[in-house]
């Protein structure tokens, strides 16, 4: 049950009510016609639609004289839950030049990265962490991977990094990317 809608009529004879979504509504909703609880047919998934718009109508069921008909319309907004991980727009590289005694902080990759989600669920709240590899490789203005230190080619050629993106719901989610230094 996602609500109810309440409805009173002030004829003392047939004051029975019959509530019904009115052509034109949107979404995955049903309501019990004598009760006016409203249902969803199916789980609400906020990337696919954000917003539902119900026409509701209400009508006595006089036996009396015509029927009366009101109506009113209903908003609702669906709320996120984390349910995509964070995504590379821009798949990294699998291999990256470094320079010899290069200057520590020189940019290495710029990571594209989105989440469907919306707020710290999403985009809001994503963080990038260099799970292998720290010793070689920072993050700079969240996104920028750059070098921690410089680099000897007689000391090491390879460099194995591994880069995680989180987002910060809960749980939270995350997706992996590996990146070889050829220095």
């Amino acid at each position: 049950s996602v609500g109810a809608v309440a409805a009173s009529d002030q004829d003392l004879f047939d004051s029975s009510l019959r509530f019904e979504l009115a052509a034109g509504t949107s979404g995955p909703f049903w309501i019990n016609a004598t009760t006016g609880e409203l249902q969803t047919t199916h789980a609400l998934d906020r990337e696919v639609n954000a917003t539902y718009v119900l026409h509701v109508s209400c009508s006595d069921q006089s036996t009396a004289q015509a029927a009366r008909t009101t109506t009113a319309t209903i908003v609702f907004s669906v709320t996120d839950e984390n349910d995509n991980a964070p995504y590379f727009v821009q798949t990294p590289p699998a291999a990256v030049d470094v320079r010899e005694n290069g200057a520590v902080g020189e940019v290495l990759a710029v990571l594209h990265i989105d989440d469907a989600d919306e707020g710290f669920n999403g985009r809001g709240g994503l963080q990038v962490h260099v799970v292998r590899g720290g010793d070689a490789v920072a993050v700079a203005n969240e996104t920028r991977l750059v070098t921690a230190r410089s680099f000897d080619f007689e000391a090491v050629r390879e460099i194995e990094v591994m880069v995680r993106v989180s987002d910060s719901g809960v749980p939270s989610r995350s997706v992996d990317a590996n990146l070889t230094l050829v220095i």
